[in-house]
């Protein structure tokens, strides 16, 4: 079964939207981090529960995206090349992924970080 360069093309293109849209998703996740105040931060040797609290969020968060991005890809497979895994559609969702990363998703985490702390002070000398 022959493809056309056409299809390879817009397939390739859509992967990278798609890969834009795993970014936004990756946000998302990162929002609710900042938010709850989920840290990344290994839990061992510090004293308390809540160390190891965050770190089991952090790990579900994680698993929880990963089965996002896998379903995300899955259907972009089925759709784009009746289920074939193709490396330039893992190449351009993983370009698309680092282009919304570290341009859109740098200046969200900073506005969602700088709003969280406003927030913050605002209800600490409301209360």
């Amino acid at each position: 079964m022959e493809v056309s360069m056409t299809k390879i093309a817009l397939s390739a293109v859509i992967s990278v939207g798609v890969g834009f849209f795993l970014g936004a998703v990756y946000d998302i996740f990162r929002l609710f981090r900042v938010v709850f105040g989920i840290t990344v931060e290994s839990p061992f040797g510090k004293k308390g529960v809540r160390p190891y609290v965050n770190w089991i969020l952090c790990a579900v968060g994680d698993l929880l995206y990963m089965a996002v991005c896998a379903v995300c890809m899955c259907v972009f497979f089925f759709l784009t090349g009746d289920g074939r895994m193709r490396s330039y559609g893992l190449i351009g969702a993983f370009c698309g992924f680092e282009v919304y990363y570290h341009t859109i998703g740098r200046l969200f985490i900073k506005f969602v970080t700088f709003s969280d702390k406003k927030l913050k002070n605002a209800v600490r000398k409301a209360f």
